[in-house]
Formats: structure tokens, C-alpha cells, sequence
């Protein structure tokens, strides 16, 4: 089921971190990447992903932005991302796992660990 989730990244001069992103996400039917305005290699690194679906423009804000690109994915359930997070495939398969059974009005709540110079920090629980 992970062909029917989408990940959104939004980006700026995100070449440091983003090949780690995009490899976790290789399993997914499609990524969104939206750029605004990288001058590093940003873009070429995400051109080498066939599930990427690059996308350059203006920034609104984080906010405006993130849901703008959020726009451009073709699936209903969407992951959003930072350039510099990469879920796991367990991760990733346990959600997708979720996905069948899940109607419009469900969220789900995650389990986020935060790793800081190298060390794990303390678990955040997401959910809405």
C-alpha cells in the first residue's frame, strides 16, 4: 500500500540531507519536492529519483508552502517532511499497513524520535 502514499518535501539548499530523505522514501509511488530557489545541488539530486515529482516556485511561508505542495501530490493520504527526516521502511510499512482500514475522518499518531549530533533524544508522540 505504499503506492498509495505520498511524501511532501519542501526545499531550499537542501543537498546535505536530502539524498539520505529520498532513499527512505524509495518505496513510495511518489515523493513531491518543491524547491524555492536552491542554489546547491538540490535539484540535481532530486532529478536522480523516479518517484520524485519536482516542482520549483515561490515561498509563502511554511505554512502557505507546505500546503501548496501538499497540492500537487496525487494520492489522499499525504507524509509530510523535512529534507533532513527519513523514516524507516518498518516505519513506513506499518503505516501503510494502517491505510486500508483508515476513513476520511481517521488521523493517525505517530512515535517521533529526535537525533541530535548523533544521539537519540526524547520521543515526541505527533498527532492531531
Amino acid at each position: 500500500m505504499l503506492s498509495e502514499l505520498s511524501a511532501v518535501i519542501i526545499t531550499r539548499n537542501a543537498a546535505a540531507t536530502l539524498a539520505r530523505t529520498l532513499d527512505s522514501l524509495e518505496a513510495l509511488g511518489e515523493v513531491v519536492v518543491y524547491d524555492n530557489g536552491s542554489t546547491d545541488e538540490t535539484l540535481e539530486i532530486a532529478r536522480r529519483y523516479a518517484n520524485v515529482s519536482l516542482h520549483q516556485g515561490e515561498f509563502f511561508g511554511f505554512g502557505p508552502t507546505k500546503r501548496h505542495a501538499v497540492s500537487l501530490a496525487r494520492n489522499d493520504w499525504v507524509l509530510s517532511l523535512d529534507a533532513d527526516e527519513a523514516p524507516t521502511i518498518r516505519w513506513l510499512e506499518s503505516l501503510a499497513g494502517w491505510l486500508p482500514t483508515a476513513g476520511p475522518d481517521q488521523v493517525v499518531e505517530v512515535l517521533r524520535e529526535n537525533w541530535l549530533l548523533g544521539e537519540a533524544g526524547t520521543p515526541l508522540w505527533l498527532g492531531q
